[in-house]
């Protein structure tokens, strides 16, 4: 059998939840700051918590948890300088 290489420029295959944790904190970051602090709290928790969630991956549950939150451009462009970051 050949070798494969995978290469994960989006952070779809990774190993690790730095991605969906950079996501989290773009989106963190553009919540109204009186409401950072809760959402914050409540993402924290889905993190800790141990593959029991209703959500199919980390992004839906960020989207699904502070999505509300924020005005609906605002997670493409979180999703988007998460990436970024990651790059560097």
């Amino acid at each position: 059998m050949l070798p494969v290489l995978v290469l994960d420029f989006d952070g779809t295959v990774c190993l690790g939840d730095a991605p969906v944790r950079a996501y989290a904190e773009e989106v963190l970051s553009r919540v109204r700051p009186d409401r950072a602090g809760e959402l914050s709290e409540v993402l924290r928790r889905w993190f800790d918590a141990d593959g029991d969630t209703p959500y199919a991956d980390g992004y839906a549950a960020v989207a699904d948890i502070a999505g509300p939150h924020v005005a609906p451009d605002v997670l493409q462009r979180a999703y988007q300088a998460s990436r970024g970051r990651l790059a560097w």
